[in-house]
């Protein structure tokens, strides 16, 4: 067995210089391959919705106590926030209903 000082092995039996540049191949290939195609358009709001909502729905089947947060909680803050603030805060339930609905609604989708 001879010593040969222009070749350094590696691990798996190649020589230091041939893995440095089979990585720099790899790299320039994965470079060379990312470049050529054109990137897909954004998506759509509308897609991007039923995409996180679809997402929703299937996170709730992992686990169901999301369930509740999603329909108890909006209604139990619309009831509350009418009949215990609404006279005080807009002179009536009508006219505070107005006002609070849109914000409970937001607050429910997210």
């Amino acid at each position: 067995m001879t010593l040969d000082s222009t070749r350094t092995d590696d691990a798996d039996g190649r020589g230091g210089n041939a893995a440095s540049t089979t990585s720099a191949d790899r790299g320039s290939k994965i470079l060379s391959a990312l470049a050529s195609s054109e990137r897909p358009s954004p998506p759509g709001p509308l897609s991007t919705s039923l995409t996180f909502g679809w997402r929703a729905l299937l996170k709730i089947k992992h686990v169901p106590e999301q369930l509740f947060d999603v329909t108890v909680f909006p209604v139990m803050f619309t009831l509350l926030f009418t009949f215990l603030f609404g006279g005080a805060l807009a002179g009536s339930t009508v006219d505070y209903i107005q006002f609070l609905l849109p914000g409970i609604m937001v607050r429910a989708s997210s």
